[in-house]
């Protein structure tokens, strides 16, 4: 019969390393590769209203973040989120995001980023550590206004409790 044998050569397939590699390289977009990546990390770890990295980043009750001091700005005039004006209608619904800030400082700290951008960096970063701090006595002598801290203020409920419950037996 006239039927040709197919040559069959026989190769290794090819290692777990290289498939994920080809693979990669085959079905990842060109703006889904490294440097556009870190274009696009550099966008999301962003805040809306400065336009610079996220210090001390909070979250709002939309899923958008933003600086914890250019909310604080913001938001004595706006009660909305600055990025898709969605109202935030509590302001205790507004929390403080520690990963997305660990996130930002390992960003930031990378080798494509010169001392400078850093050092602008640090720099932001203590001022906003000083502006904390500096809402934090704020808060705690608001809370003191009455003469009575807050601890004292909890110690003397629970005086009356017991007197009550004394002068109810």
């Amino acid at each position: 019969s006239g039927s040709k044998k197919r040559s069959q050569t026989k190769s290794s397939p090819p290692s777990q390393k290289e498939t994920i590699s080809n693979s990669y390289e085959e079905n990842t977009p060109s703006e889904k590769k490294p440097s556009a990546m870190k274009s696009q990390l550099a966008d999301t770890i962003t805040c809306a209203i400065c336009m610079d990295f996220l210090v001390h980043s909070v979250n709002l009750p939309c899923g958008h973040s933003c600086c914890w001091m250019c909310w604080d700005e913001w938001s004595e005039k706006n009660k909305t989120c600055p990025t898709c004006r969605k109202e935030v209608e509590d302001e205790k619904s507004v929390v403080r995001n520690i990963c997305c800030d660990q996130m930002v400082e390992l960003f930031v700290n990378q080798d494509n980023y010169s001392k400078e951008e850093k050092q602008v960096f640090k720099e932001r970063k203590a001022e906003s550590e000083k502006f904390m701090k500096a809402k934090k006595r704020a808060r705690s002598t608001k809370n003191s206004t009455s003469g009575i801290s807050i601890d004292d203020s909890r110690s003397e409920k629970k005086k009356r409790r017991r007197r009550n419950v004394a002068t109810a037996q």
